[in-house]
Parts: C-alpha cells; structure tokens; sequence
C-alpha cells in the first residue's frame, strides 16, 4: 500500500505542482524522462524496455515520496548510508519480498540488454550528469540556478517545499545548501577553544557534583498512548502503579527527529546540541572516536560513564561514537557479538523486550560502588513492535484498529512498556533513593506518517506536535517538575539538578541559536580532528 501511495504520490509530483490544476512540467519532469530514455534505449524488446525504464526511473521518486509520508521530512542524499540499517530492521518476510523484486528487476534488465543505441543513452544521461556536477563541484551555483528559476524552499515544511518544486530538485537543493552551510560552519569551529571550556568544566563539574548516581534511560518510540484522544482505551489498561509513580502526566520536550533516527536524539541528549545532520544522515555515524565534550566526558572526573544498548553496537556507528561521547565501559546483548557484557536476550525477537532489559539494567546498578552516570537505551519499542513471547499474551481489542495493524501493536506493546517502566522505576527508587532517575523518549513512532497522527488527535500538554515526546524526572525518590524544551538542554538540565542550580550561574545554560551550531561544529570537528 504504501510503495502505491509513494508511486502515485511522484507521478503527481513529477508532472504537477502543488496542485492538479497548475498542469506544470517542471525540472523534475525533464530529469524523470531524461532517465527513462536513457535506460529504454539499452532496452532490446521496447514493450519489456517501457516496463524497465519505468521501473529504474521511478524507484528513487517512489524511495523520496515513502520517506516523506513516513519520516515527515524529504530525504537528503546523506540519507542513503542508512539504507542498510533501515534494511536490517525490516520484518524478514519484507526484506525477502525487496531483494526477490530488486534481483528479477536487475536480471530482467540484463536479458534484456543492448549496447547498440548506447551513445544516445549517454546523450540523455547528460542532464541528470550535468545536475549532479553541478550539485558536487559547486554548490553554491546551484542554489544560484534554484533562486533565478524561482524555486523556494520553505524550512518549516518539506512537504510544501517537495511539492511545489519536485523530490530530486528539493532534494538535490538540500544537499547543496547543506554543504555551503557546512562549509561556513567548519570555517567558524574552533575545538581548541571547546577543549579548553570542557578541561574547565570537568574541574569545576569534579569540585562541586554530589556522590550521587545518575540514571539515564532513554525508551525507543515510546508515547503515553492517553494522547491519542481519537482512541477509546479500556480502564484496565494503564497502571495504576505507574500513574502513583507519576503522581501527573508525562511532561514533554521536543525530539529532533520523528518515526526513526534515535541516533540524532542520543546525540542531542548526551551532548547538548542540536542534531544538525551537516555531515551526515545521522552525526553519530562520521565520529571517529576522538573524545569531545558531551556528558559521560564532561562528567568523567567525578562519575564513571557507562553505556548499556539493548541492541547491535555497530548500528548508527555507536560503538565508536560512544567512544566520542566519553563512555569508558558499553555494553550490548552477547548474542549482538559483546562478549563480556550482562546483557543477554530472553526469546527470538531481535528487540529486546523492556521487561528483560529493565530487570538485568536494575540487578547491574546494584552493583555500582562508584558514583556512577549509567545511560541504558531500550529498544523494544523499534519496528516492527514485536510483542513478545508468550510471557506477554495478553491482548487489547480497539474499537476503530484493526488487529494486527501497526497502530494495534504499538497500543498493545506499550501496555506491556508501561508495566515494565513501573518495575523499573519502583527498583530504582527503591534501590537508591538517593539517585537521580531520568526516563525519556527518543521520538513517537511513525504509524504512517504525521498525517495519521493528525486523524489520531496527538494531543500533549504542549500541543499537537508529532516531534513532543515525554519524560519524567526523579530526584531523590520523588517525581519532580524540570523544564526542559529540547532534548539538547538535557545535559545542563541534569548539571543543575545535581548541584540545585549552581551549574548554570556558573556556566552559560542559555545559548542562542548561533551558539548553539557552533557548539555542533566544535564536537563534530573535535571527534575527527
């Protein structure tokens, strides 16, 4: 259904604009049949060559449109290095169905094969050729070709930028300011300078935090499901040991990313930065290991940094991104190739289930004899939400979702993520009463697209927003209230709840939209330079 939808969505987009009636052809059109010629003309048979050229033609429009339904926002070239992370955590029967369809497309094109109008073939590559330099040699004169055309690109909406100037030539757009921009920002880092700011708050961090151990758990696409107001629960269905653990609702912040990324999240809780993407699809995936000045190393002096991923290490680079990060000791499932590591998974599903990592995360914590920041990542919460073993039968009927569906799955798991959180928090807060326990989400998970949770009726304490996710924070055994906007102001938000406010009258908590990039550039420059 959706591969439909996308395939349609392009068709329109190639030939109109914004809406049916403007009728335009524009510059995506032209590099669509540019394509589309090209590879008919290596075509033997022209009945089978229209099917192929077709089909080789379409599929980047069909990949940009289902990446624009599902992810909210147009992809950017950088994009494509997570094709095969988005792969692997397909569903099997899915990952078949792709590699069977892509193989018959290839052979298919192979047999059917000829090199006898090649020189004319390479004539109708050219326009797409002449882009693509264009875009790579010097971006600034295609944004200079995109302003004298009139194309316009609107930042708060990919969507209307996609749909009044085309996927590619948005796409291509992106990239190229993206690069200009990044260019500016390199020119501006100065990591001598942040080295020097990180030596000076890791001393001032080691005289002045308490012996108190810091919990961060960070929950993989999890969502209070009450904020779905279009869907009728059952009674039984939150805890009501959980809701006394509350005392309130969920306060909110805002993620960086919607419907997948956790990645960019993690970035911009563990370093307070915003995840601007200007080196790549994600930042953790460019960092090559150097330390710079994100929490666990600001904090390496008074604190051990520990890191506990329920998941595969290699996955978004993070087995050396933590590195980056400051994290002295990460630990991930054996079965994920982590020898020596705690964690093991309890059934078949690749995810493992909260209940399990909560339970060996809360037994590992009882050990600590250091003062101790312990970050754990959940990720039972992830695509396809696999509900589990049959430890976790219980299921919900919906009135208005169709069983099975992945609206159904998302509302029965998170019966289960909750009964889990309760657990862990009860441990925790028991096991330590003195600790500082931080639980947030990394995004709301996708459901289809941010067009889906408009029909769903997203409604948090801060608006309607797909990119708010909650959290919660407790502070010596008791819930308490603790703004916190963005999930970058987290590491300042954890400093001055430590110290009862003295981190940020001695450091500035409070920097503008330009001190921020910067403090992006100097981390990022800093981990490989």
């Amino acid at each position: 259904m959706l591969v439909y939808w996308a395939a349609n969505d392009a068709i329109n987009h190639l030939v109109h604009g914004d809406t049916l009636n403007e009728g335009v052809l524009r510059l995506d059109f032209w590099l669509f049949a540019s394509v589309f010629v090209a590879i008919f003309l290596t075509q033997r048979r022209p009945w089978l060559g229209f099917l192929v050229a077709s089909c080789w033609a379409l599929m980047p429009y069909v990949m940009a449109g289902a990446h624009l339904k599902v992810l909210g926002r147009m992809a950017r070239l950088a994009d494509l290095t997570l094709l095969l992370e988005a792969f692997f955590v397909l569903p099997m029967a899915v990952r078949i169905a792709l590699v069977f369809c892509f193989l018959c497309l290839v052979l298919i094109t192979v047999w059917n094969f000829s090199l006898i109008r090649w020189r004319a073939a390479l004539v109708f590559l050219m326009p797409w050729a002449a882009v693509i330099a264009l875009v790579m040699a010097s971006p600034k004169a295609y944004l200079n070709v995109w302003d004298s055309l009139g194309h316009t690109a609107w930042d708060f909406s990919d969507q209307r930028t996609a749909a009044r100037n085309g996927y590619m030539v948005a796409t291509l757009f992106f990239h190229a300011r993206n690069i200009v921009t990044r260019e500016a920002g390199l020119a501006s880092s100065n990591p001598k300078a942040a080295k020097s700011e990180l030596l000076q708050q890791q001393a001032w961090l080691q005289d002045n935090l308490p012996d108190r151990n810091v919990y961060l758990l960070v929950l993989e696409s999890f969502i209070d499901v009450r904020d779905l107001k279009a869907i009728n629960l059952p009674n039984d269905y939150f805890p009501q040991g959980l809701s006394q653990l509350l005392i309130r609702d969920f306060d909110y912040a805002r993620s960086p990313t919607f419907g997948g990324g956790t990645a960019n999240a993690e970035f911009e809780m563990l370093c307070g930065a915003p995840a601007l993407r200007r080196f790549g699809a994600t930042d953790f995936n460019v960092m090559q290991g150097r330390a710079v000045a994100c929490l666990p190393e600001q904090i390496t002096q008074s604190h051990a940094p520990i890191a506990s991923n329920a998941y595969k290490l290699w996955y978004f680079n993070k087995d050396i991104a933590y590195n980056s990060l400051g994290f002295k000791n990460v630990y991930a499932p054996v079965e994920y190739g982590n020898h020596g590591s705690y964690l093991n998974l309890f059934d078949d599903e690749p995810f493992m289930h909260d209940m399990d990592f909560f339970e060996q995360v809360v037994a590992f914590n009882q050990q600590l004899t250091e003062p101790t920041f312990h970050y754990a990542l959940a990720v039972y919460g992830h695509m396809p939400h696999g509900l589990g073993d049959e430890r976790f039968e219980k299921r919900f009927q919906v009135d208005g979702v169709e069983p099975d569906s992945h609206l159904w799955r998302v509302l029965n798991q998170s019966y289960y993520r909750y009964l889990a959180l309760e657990q862990y928090l009860t441990s925790m807060l028991a096991n330590d009463p003195n600790g500082l326990v931080v639980v947030v989400s990394d995004h709301v998970p996708g459901l289809g697209g941010p067009q889906v949770w408009k029909t769903l009726d997203y409604q948090t304490a801060q608006g309607g927003s797909v990119f708010n996710v909650p959290y919660a924070v407790f502070d010596r055994g008791e819930r308490v209230s603790v703004p916190l906007n963005y999930l970058y102001e987290l590491p300042n938000v954890i400093f001055n709840q430590l110290t009862d406010g003295a981190y940020c009258k001695a450091f500035n908590c409070q920097l503008n939209e330009a001190e921020l990039e910067q403090r992006y550039y100097n981390l990022m420059v800093g981990s490989f330079n």
